[in-house]
């Protein structure tokens, strides 16, 4: 995981570089995901935080969706209650309801 790591970082400083803002939000929503997996909860939701404001400033709508999806899994699999807060009022449709999340490690594993 930690060569992923250094794949995302390089991808996400190029794409800054080069001012791809869709690149920049898609990565730091990957490397949210890879710091959750990591045990790195402060670092995912700011990485998670960062993308959603990248999407939002960019009026990219469905990659602000599915990163507010990942944030709102990730808040309730990173509370004791299990209740997340509600980020997506803004971004989903009154009354669509959010999918699971979506990056690779929400495959369930076996022993």
């Amino acid at each position: 995981m930690q060569q992923a790591q250094g794949y995302y970082e390089q991808a996400l400083a190029i794409a800054h570089e080069v001012g791809d803002r869709a690149v920049e939000g898609t990565t730091l929503n990957n490397l949210g995901g890879l710091a959750d997996d990591l045990g790195q909860p402060e670092q995912a939701r700011s990485y998670f935080e960062q993308s959603l404001a990248i999407f939002q400033a960019v009026g990219a709508v469905d990659s602000a969706r599915v990163v507010a999806e990942n944030l709102t899994y990730f808040d309730g699999a990173n509370t004791t209650s299990g209740a997340a807060p509600n980020v997506l009022p803004a971004i989903l449709p009154e009354k669509a309801s959010p999918p699971k999340r979506r990056w690779p490690s929400q495959r369930k594993r076996t022993s």
